[in-house]
C-alpha cells in the first residue's frame, strides 16, 4: 500500500509540474532557513556537556534591585560563605578574567589572554590535563596552566612542565574586544600543566589559567587590585557551585536568598540578589552582563525561529491553497476511489503522503541552499565575536529528515482532510472536473478558508517588509544622528602600555596632525568605567555615573562644549585626581539647580573616599550607544589610566599621514604593532549588529514575499485555466480585455487590500515596541507604510497581471472549438 501511495504521489508531482515546482521551491527555501537555525541551535547545545557533573554545576548570577538585567558575575565572598555556612555544597570555584599580555620564554613572545582560577578548578570542570597534576596545578602562587595550542606556540616541541616564563600583564579581556591596561611586569610564572585539545565546547574563553593564589600575591604586593572582601562589588568574579548528589537547584536558591537577607539592607536600592543558573543553560541562555564569552541569547533564537517559521508557514499556506485548488480537478478520482471501497482514512493518508514526498524532495534542494546560507551567516559582522559551528553529523541529518516529514504532514494535513471528505455521489453527479461549478469559481470550493490563507500570507509579508523599511530608516538615523561631539578625521591609536606623553611627542611632528589628546576609552563605542559620587560633606546615597579618563586636550579635540567652569589645568598631577568635570545630567542628578552653583563644590568618589572639586561642566553628549538616554558622566584626569591617543588630522593626505605615524611608532615601540582606527568607522561598527539584523529581516522578507508571490502566481494561473471557457464566451459576446482583467484579478487585489488593512496596524505595534528601546528613534510615518504597500502591490500586479492578461488575450476560437 505504501509503495502504491508513493507511486501515485510521484505521478501527480510529475503530472502537475508547474504547481510542483512552485511548492518544492517554496518549501525548499523556507526549510533551508529553518535548517540553518536547527544547525545553530544544535551547535550551541553542545556547550559544557562534557563535564561529568554538569547537571549539578551552577553559575551564580547577581543583580542589584534597581537593575533589570542579571550579571554573570557575583561577589568573591560568596565562595567562602557558601562553603562554610551551607551543607550540600560539594565545591565552589571562583574565576576572574582580565589577565593577559606578553608571555616570554627565551626569545619567544606570545600575546594571549586567560583566567585566574581556584586550585579546585580541575576538580569541578573536566578540562583534562595532558601534562601536570590537576589537583596541584593551580595551588601555588605564580603557577600557570597552558592550553596545548599555546604551549606549542611558546615552547614548540619542548616539554613545558616546570619551565619558567616572564609575564608582562596588560589585563587583556577574554572577549577580544581590545580592552587593556598599562603593561606591568608581574614576575616569573612556572608552567604546571598543559590542557589537552579535546575539541570540547565551553562558554569559557582562555589561552591559559593562572592560579588564584597568584592574584592574591599580586594584590598583597600592590601590583594589582581585586575586590576579595567587598560584598558590594559584583563585577569582577565568576562563582560556580557543584552540589552534592541528591541536592537540587531549589535548595541552592534558598541558600542564596538567605545570603541576600543576611548581607544586605532590604530597603537599599543597591541590594544585591542572587540566582543559580545551570551550567548547561549558559549557552544558549538568557542575556547577561559581563559574559565570559559571546553567545547567542535565547531571545536571539526566538527571534530567528520566528522569522524561519513565518517563511515556513508561508510555504505551507502555498501548498494548502494550491492543493485545495487542484483538488477540484481530482474530484472524480476521489469519487471513483470511494465508490470502489476506499475509506476516508486511506484517501487522507494518500494526500498526506504526497505532501511528505514533495517535502522530502524539497529537503534535498534545501540542504543545497543551506550551504549558501551558512556562508552568508559567516559573513555577518557579529560572526567574528559569535563563532557558530554547523554540525553535519548523522544525528543532525536525521533531525533534518524528521523535520521535513513533519513539514510535509503540516502542509498536507488541511488539503488531505478536506479532499478526503468529498461525498462520492455528489461528486460524480456534478461537473466538477472543469472547475466551472458555482462553488469552484474562485480558487477552490471553500473560498473563505483559501482567501484567509492568502490574506495571512501577505500579512506576514507586509509586516516583514514594513519592519525592514523601519529598521533601515532607524539605522540610517543612527548613522547621521548628532552625538554631540566631533567624530570626523580623528584617529584613535592604542598605546599598548607606552607613556602617552612620550608617544604624543613622537607622533606630533607631521603638519597634518593638528591636535593630540589621550583617553582611557573611546566614546560611544559601548564601553565605560563605573563609579559613584556623592556631594560633600553630605553623606547620602551615592549616585552611579560612568567616568572617562581624559587629558587637557580631549574636550577641544572632540569638540565638546564647556557650559560652565574651566578645563583641567596644564600642570595637573599625574598621580592624584584633584578635579573633575561633569556633564549637565550629572549636575542635575546631584541636586544642583544651576551649573554655576555646582562649580567649586566638592564631591566624593565612593572608592577613593577623597573629596574632589567640580571645576567644569560640559554640555551633554552621547558617550554611550544610542539605545541609552544620556546619563550622568564624570571626566577625570588620571594619566595612569590612559589607553588611547586621539589624533585630530587635517585629512588632506591621509595615506601619507598614516605612513608617517606608523614609521614614528615603529621607531618608538619595536614590540607592539601600530594599532589604529578611524573614529567614524568605529562608531559605524558599533551599530553593525543592527545591520546584521537588517540583513536577516530583509532576507526573510524577500523570501516570504517571493514565496507568497509564487503561490499567488499558481492560484492566478489555476483560476485563469478553470475559467477559460467563461472567458471565451464573454469575449464572443463582446467583453473588452480591460473588463476581463478586472473580472479575473479584482478578487485577488481585494485580498491584498484586506491584508494591508491588517498588516499596517500590526506592524506599527510591533515596530513601535522595539523602537522604544532607542533613546534616539524615528517615528513611523506614512512614507514607510506607503512604501511597503507599494512594494507588495507592484509584486501582486506583476504576478496576477501576467496570468490574467494572458488569459484575457486568449483566442476564444481556440477555447470553444470543441463546443
Amino acid at each position: 500500500m505504501l509503495r502504491n501511495y508513493f507511486r501515485i504521489a510521484v505521478r501527480n508531482i510529475l503530472r502537475h509540474r508547474f504547481f510542483s515546482v512552485i511548492n518544492i521551491f517554496g518549501l525548499a527555501v523556507s526549510m533551508s532557513a529553518c535548517l540553518l537555525i536547527i544547525s545553530m541551535l544544535a551547535d550551541q547545545k553542545k556547550y559544557d556537556r562534557f563535564h561529568p557533573g554538569k547537571d549539578r554545576i551552577f553559575r551564580i548570577l547577581s543583580k542589584r534591585s534597581s537593575h533589570s538585567v542579571w550579571s554573570a558575575t557575583s561577589p568573591y565572598l560568596l565562595h567562602d560563605e557558601l562553603l562554610d555556612t551551607y551543607s550540600g555544597i560539594e565545591q565552589v570555584v571562583s574565576i576572574r578574567p582580565f589577565i593577559g599580555g606578553d608571555i616570554k620564554y627565551n626569545e619567544n613572545i606570545v600575546t594571549q589572554a586567560g583566567l585566574y582560577a581556584d586550585e579546585n578548578f580541575f576538580r569541578l570542570f573536566n578540562f583534562a590535563l595532558k601534562q601536570g597534576d590537576p589537583l596541584t596545578a593551580l595551588k601555588d602562587p605564580h603557577s600557570l596552566v597552558l592550553t596545548e595550542s599555546m604551549s606549542g606556540k611558546l615552547f614548540g616541541d619542548e616539554n613545558p612542565l616546570g619551565k619558567t616564563v616572564s609575564f608582562a600583564d596588560r589585563c587583556l579581556d577574554p572577549l577580544g574586544l581590545g580592552i587593556e591596561s598599562d603593561e606591568k611586569m608581574i614576575g616569573d610564572f612556572k608552567i604546571t600543566g598543559v590542557i589537552s585539545e579535546m575539541g570540547y565546547k565551553t562558554h569559557m574563553r582562555f589561552d591559559f589559567i593562572a592560579s588564584m593564589a597568584s592574584l592574591h600575591s599580586l594584590v598583597d604586593a600592590g601590583i594589582h587590585k581585586a575586590a576579595f572582601d567587598d560584598w558590594n562589588n559584583m563585577w569582577e568574579f565568576y562563582n560556580y557551585v557543584l552540589l552534592e548528589p541528591g541536592k537540587n537547584e531549589k535548595e541552592l536558591a534558598g541558600f542564596l536568598d538567605e545570603i541576600t537577607v543576611n548581607k544586605y539592607n532590604a530597603e537599599d536600592k543597591n541590594e544585591i540578589n542572587f540566582e543559580a543558573q545551570p551550567l548547561t543553560q549558559i549557552t544558549p541562555g538568557r542575556f547577561t552582563n559581563n559574559p565570559l564569552s559571546f553567545s547567542l541569547p535565547r531571545e536571539g533564537y526566538y527571534f530567528l525561529s520566528a522569522l524561519g517559521l513565518i517563511v515556513l508557514f508561508s510555504a505551507c499556506f502555498n501548498y494548502t491553497n494550491l492543493s485545495l485548488a487542484r483538488g477540484l480537478s481530482r474530484a472524480k478520482e476521489i469519487g471513483l476511489r470511494k465508490i470502489n471501497g476506499a475509506r476516508k482514512g486511506q484517501i487522507f493518508f494518500q494526500f498526506v503522503s504526497e505532501a511528505v514526498v514533495l517535502s522530502l524532495v524539497a529537503l534535498v534542494l534545501a540542504v543545497i541552499i543551506l550551504q549558501f546560507l551558512k556562508r552568508g551567516f559567516s559573513g555577518f559582522w557579529v560572526s567574528q565575536y559569535l563563532p557558530v559551528g554547523f554540525d553535519s553529523g548523522i544525528a543532525i541529518l536525521l533531525i533534518f529528515v524528521l523535520f521535513s516529514i513533519v513539514t510535509g504532514f503540516l502542509a498536507g494535513f488541511l488539503p488531505a482532510a478536506y479532499l478526503s471528505s468529498f461525498n462520492p455521489l455528489r461528486i460524480l453527479t456534478r461537473n466538477n472536473a472543469d472547475g466551472n461549478s458555482r462553488k469552484g469559481s474562485f480558487i477552490f470550493s471553500r473560498p473563505v478558508l483559501g482567501k484567509s490563507l492568502v490574506v495571512a500570507q501577505f500579512v506576514f509579508s507586509m509586516v516583514l517588509i514594513l519592519s525592514t523599511l523601519t529598521l533601515f530608516a532607524q539605522l540610517k538615523h543612527l548613522m547621521v544622528a548628532e552625538y554631540g561631539f566631533d567624530r570626523n578625521n580623528i584617529i584613535n591609536i592604542r598605546l599598548h602600555g607606552n607613556d602617552y606623553a612620550t608617544m604624543a611627542n613622537e607622533l606630533s611632528g607631521h603638519p597634518d596632525v593638528l591636535k593630540i589628546s589621550a583617553s582611557n576609552l573611546v566614546p560611544a563605542t559601548g564601553f565605560s568605567y563605573g563609579s559613584k559620587y556623592r556631594t560633600y560633606p553630605d553623606l547620602e546615597d551615592s549616585i552611579e555615573m560612568p567616568y572617562f579618563g581624559i587629558d587637557q586636550n580631549f574636550i577641544g579635540n572632540f569638540g565638546l562644549t564647556l557650559v560652565a567652569g574651566r578645563n583641567f589645568p596644564e600642570n595637573s598631577s599625574r598621580s592624584t585626581e584633584q578635579y573633575v568635570i561633569m556633564n549637565e545630567s550629572a549636575i542635575r542628578e546631584l541636586g544642583f539647580s544651576t551649573t554655576s552653583e555646582a562649580i567649586g563644590r566638592l564631591v566624593v568618589e565612593a572608592e577613593s573616599k577623597q573629596p574632589v572639586e567640580i571645576i567644569g561642566i560640559v554640555k551633554d553628549f552621547n558617550y554611550e550607544l544610542f539605545m541609552e538616554n544620556i546619563r550622568p558622566l564624570t571626566l577625570r584626569y588620571n594619566p595612569d589610566e590612559f589607553r588611547y591617543l586621539n589624533l585630530k588630522i587635517s585629512g588632506s593626505d591621509i595615506p601619507g599621514t598614516l605612513k608617517f605615524l606608523e614609521s614614528k611608532w615603529k621607531d618608538a615601540d619595536k614590540v607592539h604593532p601600530f594599532n589604529y582606527k578611524f573614529f567614524d568607522e568605529q562608531l559605524a561598527k558599533t551599530h553593525a549588529i543592527f545591520g546584521d539584523i537588517l540583513s536577516m529581516i530583509g532576507f526573510v522578507a524577500f523570501l516570504a514575499i517571493s514565496i507568497s508571490s509564487l503561490g499567488l502566481l499558481g492560484m492566478a494561473t489555476f483560476a485563469a485555466e478553470t475559467r477559460r471557457k467563461e472567458i471565451g464566451i464573454r469575449k464572443v459576446l463582446g467583453a473588452e480585455i480591460r473588463g476581463l482583467l478586472v473580472l479575473l484579478s479584482g478578487g485577488f487585489f481585494i485580498l491584498l487590500i484586506i491584508a494591508a488593512v491588517i498588516a499596517i496596524p500590526l506592524s506599527y505595534l510591533i515596530n513601535n515596541a522595539w523602537l522604544q528601546e532607542f533613546a534616539y528613534r524615528i517615528s513611523m510615518g506614512p512614507a514607510i507604510f506607503l512604501g511597503g504597500m507599494l512594494i507588495v502591490f507592484l509584486i501582486g500586479l506583476l504576478t496576477i497581471g501576467s496570468q490574467t492578461l494572458k488569459a484575457a488575450m486568449t483566442n476564444p476560437a481556440a477555447v470553444l472549438r470543441d463546443e
